[in-house]
């Protein structure tokens, strides 16, 4: 049985944490692998465009806060590669590092015939001898064994106008307390504690907490993504209660951001900070760079 707790960065945090060999083989041998939740061997051109979608906003925001393309751009813990497959597409060179390379090869096996991509994990070694202009954390603070050692190795990697584009989980967020409270739950009960995948759990100022305790300051304001869990508020559409309806939240989601992308990505951007100052958004997002 595990608690939650705060580190010393105030982040909550599964304790005791699971065996770091148990993690590193479950995303050796069965992260992207075996398909689960929205890891598919096949993917609708929805669910792709989904994809391009969320890369374009990286994009857009490093054009946004340093007025250019990057030269290029390094994705630790990259899983299918489609963000790096997107800017593999506008010309810009790209780097990654992941525990297995089973997601790109099902998915985008065009980037592993580069000495760009590396296997291995982030938070063990340094794979380049390189600063890069854009560092992209999409989903994989959260699942780290060793967050202080993750930013100590983020930190060779950067130079004094890179800009690193964050992307976590929004836990505990305004939905998902109402949630809580409505079902009675403890925080340790919530449906969306992941034991092996997820070992932390962020909100807006642990996030913040973090990477200001590495010498880094936001460039943006904060942004969280679709409000997707606002369907567990609701018995015929709570996901968790009834996992057949994630599907159809999921895509309502895709929908919704591709309606507004298509119209204006600044505009969207503008909506998700919106959606953070509310506390809102299933995902945070945050760009960074060394003060």
């Amino acid at each position: 049985m595990f608690k939650l707790i705060r580190d010393k960065h105030s982040i909550l945090t599964l304790d005791p944490k699971p065996d770091k060999e148990v993690i590193i083989e479950h995303y050796k041998n069965i992260y992207y692998q075996k398909e689960s939740g929205l890891y598919k061997k096949e993917y609708t051109e929805k669910d792709l465009n989904g994809f391009r979608n969320k890369a374009k906003v990286f994009l857009t925001l490093y054009e946004k806060y340093c007025g250019s393309k990057p030269s290029n751009v390094f994705e630790p813990g990259f899983g299918e590669g489609f963000t790096l497959n997107y800017f593999n597409d506008n010309q810009i060179e790209c780097f990654g590092v992941d525990l297995s390379q089973e997601g790109l090869l099902q998915h985008n096996s065009k980037l592993i015939s580069t000495d760009n991509i590396k296997q291995g994990s982030f938070e063990d070694g340094i794979y380049f001898d390189k600063k890069f202009d854009l560092i992209i954390l999409d989903h994989i603070l959260e699942h780290v064994y060793d967050i202080d050692k993750t930013m100590e190795n983020l930190i060779e990697y950067v130079k004094n106008d890179s800009l690193v584009i964050v992307l976590v989980p929004n836990e505990f967020n305004l939905i998902q307390n109402i949630y809580l409270e409505k079902n009675n739950l403890k925080m340790e009960d919530a449906p969306w504690i992941q034991e092996v995948e997820h070992i932390r759990y962020f909100q807006k100022e642990t996030l913040d907490n973090l990477f200001s305790n590495y010498n880094f300051q936001r460039s943006s304001k904060l942004m969280s993504d679709f409000p997707i869990d606002m369907n567990i508020l609701f018995g015929d559409t709570d996901y968790y209660k009834n996992p057949s309806m994630g599907k159809n939240a999921y895509n309502i989601k895709l929908e919704f951001e591709t309606m507004l992308i298509n119209k204006s990505v600044n505009k969207y951007i503008d909506l998700c900070e919106s959606f953070a100052d509310n506390d809102i958004g299933r995902n945070l997002i945050a760009v960074y760079q060394l003060n």
